[in-house]
């Protein structure tokens, strides 16, 4: 699987026009050679075009320097294109499975059918920089296309394309390439094109005809003072849109997206629970809350996987650099290699488990039963509405007196001389759900209601990183442990195991301490917000 930036612009040409000479085009000293191709691609998509909808494209393409399967993400600066070898298809129609995972989110549980067909007959020129190396592509493509689905039709047209190389994509040298470009063609009568790409072209009316998925309405911004339930609405939307936006990466075990995802995990369970206490006692609702509050349990085992994957993330980086700080010299050979293989089997068997959830019924359920209820939402009387304040508040206080008792049964723990550390370690690992559970309900009070949460939000976030360094530091050490023991076992000298575990056992402390310091920060900022509903 090849995976790189695409930064480009298409122009609309006119059928007769001449290419224009193209070392008139900044940074450009030498067109290098063109050649000519015939390209043949088919584009697949669902039936109702979700992923057109979504501005990805999904090809099968023959006939270039570039046959394969083709992949394009949109991006803020261009398209991501993931590529895949024909021979990952067996028919040549079935999607090769690592690109429909990338966008399994999207599709669902959705066939992926040739929607398009597009042959193209380009002439390509490698255009040189001063140096002497290549700068940028020139595509003049003469296109004919058919749109597959029900009432497609077969269109022509031409079109030039200028594609940066993946050295100057993003540079300024990059930026100042395509803005003469444009200045160039339009001197000959090509324009920048309106048409997002070739695929959305070539489907023409069928982009309008095709059935249309359930999609999230966009709601009114809403006013805190006024009526939250619009403020519930918009903010189940952002937080499925982050779900959806860190979904790819979380799949390929990139750990800033499945943090991500844990994220809007937590805030959509948050979220629906919200949202379903508003019909408590109203008649609007209908079966679909019920749905949601299955969701809800569905997500808090997805939640289960990501933080599994996220600790396991964390205990192996923990571990390379408690090894790499070592200074004693009294670690010997052997438990290195076998602390760090311990570590990174644990990530690797945790990340198996992501993509097994994210391949689920359940998780595809979920976001199904998300659009079709942000498609059309339920609405409660008035009265039942503004109740979404005090729901928020109520969360708060809740969240916040488990974790104040916690703290003190923590206390208790540390003067008790049967106390044991295994005792503690759980105690603080309740301390961080409780805490993670005040953070999120701050961030909706922030957003949803008129009282100060922004600052409870901030300090529960710090709380929440210190406790989760403690959790981190407590895994570390069993792992140590239990690797010690096996070694032990075998016959193998143990001590060198004891100096990481001890000392991994008083970063434990440190933080513990540290998290006790957090915890009046923590305190003054739940005060504040309690100050702020009093008025």
């Amino acid at each position: 699987m090849s995976t790189f930036l695409e930064i480009e612009q298409t122009y609309a040409a006119p059928a007769t026009t001449e290419v224009p000479d193209l070392t008139r085009i900044a940074e450009i000293d030498l067109v290098d050679s063109t050649d000519e191709y015939f390209l043949k691609a088919l584009y697949f998509d669902t039936p109702d075009l979700r992923l057109a909808r979504e501005k990805i494209t999904l090809r099968r393409r023959t006939g270039g320097h570039d046959d394969g399967w083709h992949l394009k993400l949109p991006g803020r600066e261009g398209r991501m294109e993931i590529g895949a070898a024909l021979d990952e298809s067996p028919d040549g129609e079935t999607v090769p499975e690592s690109l429909v995972q990338r966008v399994r989110a999207i599709v669902r549980t959705q066939p992926l059918v040739p929607v398009a067909e597009v042959d193209n007959h380009r002439r390509e020129s490698v255009l040189l920089g001063p140096d002497g190396h290549p700068v940028a592509h020139f595509c003049d493509d003469r296109v004919d296309a058919e749109a597959l689905l029900e009432g497609g039709e077969t269109t022509s047209w031409r079109e030039w394309e200028l594609e940066l190389t993946p050295e100057t994509a993003g540079t300024a040298v990059g930026r100042g390439v395509l803005e003469s470009g444009t200045e160039v063609f339009a001197s000959v009568g090509a324009r920048i094109s309106d048409s997002p790409s070739k695929l959305v072209r070539a489907l023409g009316s069928t982009m309008q005809t095709a059935p249309v998925p359930p999609r999230p309405t966009e709601f009114e911004s809403p006013n805190a003072d006024d009526d939250p339930f619009a403020g519930i609405l918009t903010a189940l939307v952002e937080a499925r849109g982050r779900l959806l936006a860190a979904d790819p990466g979380a799949r390929t075990g990139r750990a800033s997206a499945m943090r991500d995802m844990l994220t809007a995990t937590r805030e959509i369970r948050s979220l629906i629970s919200l949202f379903a206490d508003l019909f408590v006692n109203s008649e609007a609702g209908d079966e679909r809350l019920d749905h949601l509050l299955h969701d809800a349990a569905r997500l808090a085992a997805l939640a289960r996987v990501l933080e599994d994957a996220d600790r396991a993330h964390e205990v192996d980086k923990r571990m390379r650099l408690l090894l790499d700080e070592d200074q004693t010299g009294l670690v010997g050979d052997d438990a290195p290699g076998r602390l760090t293989q311990a570590t990174r089997s644990r990530l690797t068997r945790s990340r198996g488990r992501v993509v097994a959830a994210l391949e689920s019924e359940d998780y595809l359920a979920v976001l199904d039963d998300l659009d079709e209820v942000l498609a059309a939402p339920p609405a409660p009387e008035r009265a039942e509405r503004i109740k979404a304040t005090a729901i928020i508040v109520r969360e708060i206080k809740r969240a916040y007196i488990e974790f104040r008792n916690l703290r003190r049964d923590a206390l208790d723990t540390i003067d008790d001389p049967a106390g044991t550390h295994r005792e503690l370690a759980q105690l603080f690992g309740e301390m961080l759900v409780a805490t993670q559970t005040l953070q999120t309900a701050a961030t909706l009070a922030r957003r949803l209601t008129p009282y100060r949460g922004s600052r409870l939000e901030e300090q529960a976030g710090k709380l929440v990183a210190v406790l989760g360094q403690a959790a981190v530091a407590d895994d570390t050490a069993a792992v140590i442990h239990r690797r010690a023991r096996q070694a032990a076992r075998r016959g193998v000298d143990t001590f060198g195991y004891g100096v990481l575990y001890q000392a991994e056992m008083q970063r434990f402390g440190e933080v513990a301490e540290q998290a006790d310091a957090r915890r009046d920060k923590t305190r003054k900022a739940y005060r504040r917000f309690k100050k702020s509903i009093a008025g």
